[in-house]
């Protein structure tokens, strides 16, 4: 436990950093201070709590700790290092009692910027963890044509109606077919996306068919998303 998992981690980390690095790649984490426009061209929205998928963590809030990790959140700063020694004893707490505190992060076109908590995610990713807990707030962009955008403000909707952030679509509309499949399936005749939540019993109804379609088409896997578990050490 500790220090020999944090050697395989940085192994990882460095294999995985060497590869980008040879194929052009960027690899250190995301920044999303980088990333998102102009300020003032975008809104903040609280999420509040909620399970973050592991594989949309893809960065930081800010450059601060980016070059500590490699792009797939292995550590890679050596191991006689104090953030080395920190890694580790979060390592062994996990081992023993599992890691409970929310992080704190951004999200992004659907995609997960860690403010708080990039050891926790590490620590997470390592023990391969599905899901973690966090306090989100959402970066929502102005309107455009785009079509990434377009997808982006329909998963909105989506999310309003499901809490489902584990899922994406490719392809404008994918969204909307979804709904309207859970709606027909639970008995909705709606127009509107905002109209399945008349009555709890009517929106319950209609979550419960979209998330048997989410477990029929990927699998059991993704419907533990909405589960804490503490995992065990991996076998690496």
């Amino acid at each position: 436990m500790g220090y020999s998992d944090y050697t395989k981690a940085y192994k990882l980390g460095k294999k995985d950093y060497q590869y980008r690095m040879l194929h052009g790649l960027l690899p250190t984490l995301e920044v999303l201070d980088d990333i998102i426009p102009t300020k003032g061209t975008f809104s903040e929205v609280p999420l509040g709590l909620v399970q973050i998928p592991t594989e949309q963590i893809v960065g930081t809030k800010t450059n601060g700790r980016s070059n500590a990790f490699a792009a797939n959140f292995m550590p890679i700063l050596r191991e006689t290092s104090e953030f080395a020694s920190k890694w580790a004893k979060l390592s062994t707490s996990h081992e023993n009692e599992g890691i409970r505190e929310p992080i704190k992060a951004y999200e992004y076109m659907n995609k997960f910027y860690v403010l708080e908590g990039n050891k926790r995610v590490s620590v997470m990713k390592y023990y391969g963890a599905v899901s973690v807990p966090g306090t989100v707030i959402r970066i929502v962009p102005k309107r455009t044509d785009e079509k990434e955008n377009k997808i982006y403000f329909e998963f909105m909707d989506f999310y309003e109606l499901t809490n489902i952030n584990y899922i994406w679509f490719s392809e404008e509309g994918s969204c909307r077919k979804w709904l309207e499949r859970g709606r027909m399936k639970s008995g909705l005749r709606t127009n509107g996306w905002s109209s399945a939540l008349s009555t709890v019993g009517l929106w319950q109804s209609t979550r419960r068919e979209i998330r048997r379609s989410c477990r029929l088409r990927w699998g059991m896997r993704f419907w533990h998303l909405s589960r804490c578990t503490v995992m065990k050490r991996p076998d690496r």
